[in-house]
């Protein structure tokens, strides 16, 4: 009987150390930033937010052409979007722009896939240890065209 449980927590140990796609936290930044940091250090990297709007109880900072934004919530980011190839890019140096395959080759399988009807794909990636922390990576006809780090809030 003994052997047996061994051999099924083996088996299922297995299947979710092999399933899972989690990506360590020192690889869980984008644009050089990650979440819960404070605004001060967005400013000391990039300057002045070209246009700054209220999002919710927070607020929405666009820097340069406004293809890079930084949403924040009590003085700390929540959330950072890139939507162009504005070589904002991941520690392993994804950007938007690059083919589909890129993403698979360096992360692996993603934790959840979505599609959408108009046939824009998320590649979802938790963060180890924090599965409510995300990297997202859209992608359309092959390219990526979207890279966004932030909170799951339905996990």
């Amino acid at each position: 009987m003994k052997k047996f449980f061994a051999i099924i927590f083996g088996a299922i140990f297995f299947v979710s150390a092999n399933c899972s796609a989690a990506i360590s936290a020192n690889r869980f930044f984008l644009g050089g930033l990650t979440l819960e940091k404070p605004m001060s250090e967005v400013t000391e990297m990039y300057g002045k937010a070209s246009r700054v709007e209220k999002d919710g109880a927070g607020m929405r900072y666009f820097f340069g052409d406004e293809s890079f934004c930084i949403v924040e919530f009590g003085n700390r980011i929540c959330a950072i979007h890139s939507n162009d190839n504005n070589e904002i890019a991941t520690p392993d140096g994804l950007t938007v722009g690059m083919a589909e395959q890129v993403i698979l080759d360096v992360y692996g399988n993603p934790d959840r896939l979505t599609q959408q009807e108009d046939g824009l794909k998320n590649y979802i990636y938790l963060k180890s240890g924090r599965k409510y922390e995300e990297l997202n990576f859209f992608v359309r006809e092959g390219k990526i065209v979207g890279i966004s780090l932030g909170y799951n809030t339905t996990t």
